[in-house]
């Protein structure tokens, strides 16, 4: 699990799903679905946009993970300092 959390909240990670993301949305790579067929063009876009979210979530939520105790220690760190 941490080897996860420590790739997802790295930034070539993200600059990574970007170009990929940017890809398989792009509309030359679109077209190659479509076969004179509506309906496939729209299950792959929805597809793969649900696909983009559950990563960007994953992404998000260790970026979170992986910095509370960073982002915890600042905040304590200030309160040292406002006390004395």
């Amino acid at each position: 699990m941490k080897r996860k959390e420590r790739l997802f909240s790295k930034k070539e990670f993200s600059a990574f799903i970007f170009i990929f993301l940017f890809i398989l949305l792009n509309w030359p790579f679109v077209s190659i679905f479509d076969k004179g067929h509506s309906r496939i063009i729209f299950y792959y876009l929805f597809i793969v946009w649900g696909i983009s979210i559950y990563v960007l979530m994953l992404m998000g939520k260790s970026w979170i993970d992986y910095h509370k105790d960073s982002v915890q220690k600042k905040g304590q760190d200030q309160q040292n300092i406002l006390a004395e």
